[in-house]
């Protein structure tokens, strides 16, 4: 693993290796990909609130965040679901990212307030 993040590569020989920095209330989210994936998707739960969808990312009541890739990125806002407490199923909004092959770099920027 990577000092400040992990690395990961299934049975196929897809791989990610995520590095992740703070620089003050911004944090840096890097992943670079490898091998002979199709697509992926990355699915990013939120704080509940009301989230705004933009061309690279969402803005919220915890964070900005944007997203830039080195390949054509879709940006999905959506409704998923959370377990709060055992017994319990609430409503949760997910940043929903997806992207054609070929991908090397997705690097995703979270502001803070």
């Amino acid at each position: 693993p990577l000092p400040e993040g992990s690395e990961l590569r299934d049975r196929r020989g897809c791989g990610v290796a995520r590095r992740v920095e703070a620089i003050g209330r911004t944090w840096l989210v890097e992943d670079q990909l490898d091998g002979p994936f199709r697509h992926v998707a990355w699915h990013w739960r939120l704080c509940p609130g009301p989230w705004r969808r933009g061309a690279t990312g969402v803005c919220g009541p915890a964070a900005a965040i944007n997203a830039e890739a080195d390949a054509p990125l879709a940006v999905d806002l959506l409704t998923g679901w959370e377990s709060p407490a055992y017994g319990e199923v609430a409503p949760v909004p997910v940043l929903r990212l997806r992207v054609q092959a070929p991908l090397r770099r997705l690097r995703l920027r979270i502001r803070l307030p």
